[in-house]
């Protein structure tokens, strides 16, 4: 999945290379996993997103377009990188054997990488350059990795 700008800074989003019935299996994981932890019903969960809809309408400030825009180009960045890095079972596999292999919880592994790319920040604003990955990839990385923190430290919550 590729995420582009157009000419007018519209951001729009390939397909996913995944099989559409795979896609919508996965997806659907996803929402049913969502729907448990919110202990809602399919139909609790409409009411609440008709509603949330009607206040984000009517809403005297809207949200960053630029920020939703880069919100999207992080969900296509994951969903790209999942199918690099990840399993067919599980999206992050690799941060969970990773941390595995140093005897750490998977959250923290995604700590250590948070502090692999501020390190490379820190570099840049010392040195004004970088040789590999620019500042912007290494800021969307950061912040990838700092939701995906998010993601790995709820579940070690739930578990």
């Amino acid at each position: 999945m590729t995420a582009m700008l157009d000419g007018r800074n519209t951001l729009s989003v390939q397909a996913n290379e995944r099989a559409p019935m795979e896609e919508d299996s996965y997806q659907q994981d996803i929402h049913d996993h969502h729907l448990h932890r919110a202990g809602m019903t399919q139909e609790e969960l409409d009411e609440a997103l008709e509603q949330l809809a009607c206040k984000t309408f009517h809403q005297e400030r809207p949200g960053s377009l630029p920020f939703l825009e880069l919100l999207e180009e992080l969900r296509a960045l994951h969903l790209s990188k999942s199918q690099d890095y990840g399993s067919e079972s599980d999206p992050l596999a690799n941060i969970r054997q990773g941390a595995e292999f140093v005897g750490i919880e998977p959250w923290r592994g995604c700590m250590v990488r948070v502090a692999d790319k501020v390190q490379r920040l820190r570099t840049f604003c010392r040195n004004g350059r970088l040789v590999h990955e620019g500042v912007r990839d290494t800021l969307l990385d950061l912040a990838a990795y700092s939701l995906l923190a998010v993601v790995l430290f709820d579940e070690g919550r739930d578990a």
